[in-house]
This record gives C-alpha cells, sequence and structure tokens, in this order.
C-alpha cells in the first residue's frame, strides 16, 4: 500500500499544511487528487509520494515545511498510525515553532542545489557553486529570483561552516523558505530534489 500527502502551501488559517492519504483514497488517486490530473504542482499545493509508511509521508511533509500534518479521515482513521512526536513526546500542533534550521539541514539543501545544478546542466568544470548558479542565471536557465534563494541557501551554509555562525530565528526561516521555493522550483521543472 502506497501513502501520499497532499501539501498545501495556501490552507486557511494553519498556513502551510499536509493531508496524508492512502493512494486508492478518491480524494489522492495515487498522487493525482479529485480531478486526476497529471501529478504536479497546484496554485495552491502538490503532491509527494509515494511513500511505503505514513510516517515516511508525515516526515517529508514536515521536512518541507507543513506546519499541521493530518491524515484523511476517510481513509486513514487516527488509530492507524499516529504522526511522529515532537521532541517533546506530545503530537506536534500548529502552535509549535518549526525547529530551528541547523548545519546538517543547510549540508543537506546545498546538496540538493548541488544536485539540481547538475541536472540543469552537468557542468565538468571546477566552478564553486555559487559561480554555477550565476552563470546558469545569466544564461537564463534559472530564474534571477530562483538562483538569488539558491545562493541564500549556500551562503548561510558557508558562514555556519566556516564562520561558526549560529543562526537567528529569522536567519533559519529565511533559510527554510529559500529552499522550500528551490525544491518547488525544481519540482516545476521535474527534478525531485533528494538530498
Amino acid at each position: 500500500m502506497d501513502f501520499y500527502c497532499y501539501e498545501n502551501w495556501a490552507h486557511g488559517r494553519s498556513g502551510h499544511s499536509g493531508r496524508i492519504h492512502k493512494g486508492n483514497c478518491s480524494h489522492c488517486n495515487d498522487g493525482r487528487g479529485t480531478h486526476g490530473k497529471v501529478k504536479g504542482a497546484t496554485e495552491n499545493g502538490h503532491w509527494l509520494g509515494a511513500f511505503r509508511t505514513v510516517r515516511e509521508a508525515h516526515e517529508k511533509a514536515a521536512l518541507n515545511g507543513a506546519r499541521v500534518i493530518r491524515t484523511c479521515q476517510i481513509c486513514l482513521p487516527l488509530e492507524e498510525e499516529p504522526p511522529p512526536p515532537n521532541g517533546e513526546g506530545k503530537p506536534k500542533t500548529q502552535d509549535d515553532p518549526p525547529p530551528p534550521v541547523t548545519l546538517d539541514d543547510l549540508t543537506l539543501w546545498r546538496r540538493g542545489i548541488i544536485q539540481l545544478l547538475n541536472a540543469i546542466d552537468n557542468d565538468p568544470s571546477k566552478k564553486g557553486v555559487v559561480s554555477r548558479i550565476n552563470s546558469l542565471s545569466h544564461a537564463g536557465r534559472i530564474p534571477r529570483e530562483t538562483a538569488s534563494l539558491m545562493v541564500v541557501v549556500v551562503e548561510m551554509r558557508n558562514a555556519g561552516e566556516y564562520e561558526k555562525k549560529n543562526f537567528s530565528h529569522i536567519e533559519s526561516e529565511a533559510s527554510r523558505y529559500a529552499w522550500k521555493a528551490v525544491v518547488e522550483w525544481a519540482y516545476i521543472q521535474g527534478v525531485e530534489l533528494k538530498p
């Protein structure tokens, strides 16, 4: 049995959220939704998956920044598998802040950016990551705003790695949302980032 999560970044009061479904749920249709469209991003969100377990779907949605993640009440009753606890052993709620971005997060995201750059243009030269981003942006292969967001992630990682920078909450959130925008753009380009 496969599971999918609809990641909705425009969901009312709760903001960025996720809803986990069984693949055969009428709301999911193996990640094509109720209208049976081809998998991909919509105006309000996109489908993640397939996953082997509810927990994997939950973890991916949380990694992408979903603040509220629930299971479908039609295909996944609550007793099937609870969401993983946050660090304090209680279920994650809408009011819990996202965890701070760590150097490990930024390093994984930088690897994802390198993966994306290689998918766009496998340049065998020894250019640095920022140089590659800028070259592809100037060549029109990466939109300017997306290139800028990629540079944010890379430079924040460099600051943590080489300057031992501790990130403020705002810097963490800026990095997290820059990464999410890069992931969204990559997904639209047909590249699923797996750092």
